[in-house]
């Protein structure tokens, strides 16, 4: 004959009960860290396009295109290589003349 202890089962039933709860809230911590992850990869992607946004050398010859349409020739310098050079950080000048002042 077999004895069923019903004190034993119902302290299963509460460990397994509280087993599940344990998991569940587990499962919502890995979610989570999940979601910090992807978001962190999302922001180093994004810090990524604007540091290779910062080192992009600027493009000179629309800047000279733009003065040129607004004909504002007397802005530019007559040697305009020159101030490509300078911006280039190539210039072997220790600059202009209205530096001292």
């Amino acid at each position: 004959m077999m004895v069923f202890d019903t004190t034993a089962a119902s302290n299963m039933a509460e460990q397994i009960r509280q087993s599940t709860q344990q998991l569940q809230q587990l499962q919502k911590r890995v979610q989570q860290g999940y979601d910090q992850i992807n978001q962190l990869k999302s922001q180093l992607d994004q810090m990524k396009q604007l540091y290779s946004s910062l080192n992009v050398r600027p493009d000179i010859s629309a800047l000279q295109e733009m003065f040129n349409k607004q004909e504002s020739n007397g802005t530019l310098p007559s040697d305009f290589n020159q101030l490509q050079k300078s911006i280039d950080g190539t210039s072997s000048g220790g600059g202009g003349k209205n530096t001292e002042k």
